[in-house]
This record gives C-alpha cells, structure tokens and sequence, in this order.
C-alpha cells in the first residue's frame, strides 16, 4: 500500500500532506470548496464531507460560514419565523437550499424593516428595491455559504447573486455599503446604526451639572462604539464574500 501521494503527472511519491510535487512541481492535491479538505487529485468526493469536489459552488468554507451564522444569530438576524408562506414560496421559486442545508447552510435571514443594526433599505442602481418607511415596500435578505439575496414581498420579486458573481465593494458614508455584481450592477445597502439620540445630546450640552454632562457624554460614547462595531462587522462580511471567496 502507498505510503505517499502519486503525482498524476509524473508518478512520483511523494510524502503525505504536500500539496505539490516534489519532482515535477504539480499539484497532487485538490482543496475541497465547501470545507477546505485537501483530497488527492483524482478524488470525485470529499474525504471529508463528502461533498462532489468537481460540482461544488464556491463560496464561504463551510467552517466559516458557521461562523458567521453564529455572530449573525448574535445579532438578531436569524428571523425564519418572521417569513411567511409567501416568502417561503418566494424563495423556493429561487432554488435556495434548505436553511440547514449539508453544503450551503445559511448565515442570516433578516428583515428590511429599519430596526437598529438591521438593513434599511437595498437600491439596485439607484431604485429601491425594498425599503421601509409609508411608501416602502416589506423586504427581507438572505445569506447562505454560497449566495446573497434580497427579496421583495410585496412586489414578489427576488434578485440572488452567487459570490463569484460580485466583483467588488465600497463603504459610503457611514452607514452604507455598495457591492458591483460582474453585470455591473450597483447593489446599496442601507443600515440603520444605533444612534446617541437627540435627548442624550441635548443633555451632554445642556447639563449644568458636571456629573450628569459627564454621565451622558459616556452614553454617546457607548453608542459610537456600537456604531464602529456594526460597521466593523458589516465591512468584514462583505469582504468575506466578496473578496475572500474569488481569490
């Protein structure tokens, strides 16, 4: 029995856990997409998790994806049961996996309905797609390992891209952030960020007392924080899918 990696190349032997040929400087391994897995390059599945290597869409590495599931659930942004039949059916006419699904977990399913670090509305090249407020339409977006999308309710329409179609991304103000899809389109999302509040700032500058100023000023300071932190979160995601997964 080998005791080493064959080269389908050149036949060499190489020693275990390489990932190139010794002799002839090909690769002898191949990564799995869905977990990382370092399989021989003849393998049809994962030794791993089984997934199909020649099939499987790219994407967060599944470890990853659990990960980011776990800070979104922190977040509040897990809210399955606040879709209804129509947007179950919505999704299901968009071919997503199950929210569980083996290969493409998903890592949040939030609503657009302006709630503190929750989006607020998503334009595609300038018109709103869903929003809040009188005049907006209920919304909700989804993640999974390997696809974003964002889904009106109201008008029964869903636009879902896979990672390796976003090309880039950019943050605007402080509470914006545009991803380019490789159509071209510009995809802005909106969050509404904890904010100090009028009633806090008017304290801070009015408060005669020293001590109330200083106790409120600390206030503003938390929620800055908040704010950094949101934003920090956000940044960090949407460099995970849209620059991490296409290197």
């Amino acid at each position: 029995m080998s005791a080493g990696i064959r080269c389908p190349s050149c036949s060499y032997e190489n020693p275990l856990y390489g990932q190139f040929c010794s002799k002839c400087g090909q690769p002898v391994v191949i990564q799995c997409r869905v977990c990382g897995e370092d399989n021989v390059t003849e393998a049809r599945f994962c030794r791993t998790c089984s997934a199909e290597i020649g099939s499987a869409q790219r994407g967060l590495l599944l470890d990853r994806a659990m990960a980011w599931r776990e800070q979104f659930r922190a977040m509040g942004w897990q809210e399955w049961s606040s879709l209804t039949s129509d947007d179950w059916s919505l999704i299901s006419s968009q071919k997503l996996p199950e929210v569980n699904d083996k290969y493409e977990p998903w890592c949040f399913a939030v609503m657009v309905d302006g709630a503190t670090s929750k989006p607020e509305a998503v334009a595609i090249d300038g018109k709103n797609f869903v929003s809040t407020g009188l005049l907006g339409s209920r919304g909700f977006a989804i993640a999974t390992r390997c696809r974003i999308g964002v889904f009106s309710s109201k008008s029964r329409i869903a636009k879902v891209w896979w990672y390796t179609d976003l090309s880039g991304f950019e943050g605007r103000g402080s509470n914006t952030v545009v991803v380019t899809t490789d159509r071209g389109e510009k995809v802005a999302w909106t969050f509404k960020l904890p904010s100090a509040g009028m009633l806090e700032v008017a304290t801070a500058i009015a408060a005669s007392d020293p001590v109330a100023k200083t106790w409120a000023r600390r206030g503003i300071e938390v929620k800055a924080g908040e704010q950094k932190s949101f934003a920090q979160i956000i940044g960090d995601f949407f460099y995970d899918i849209v620059v991490r997964v296409n290197e």
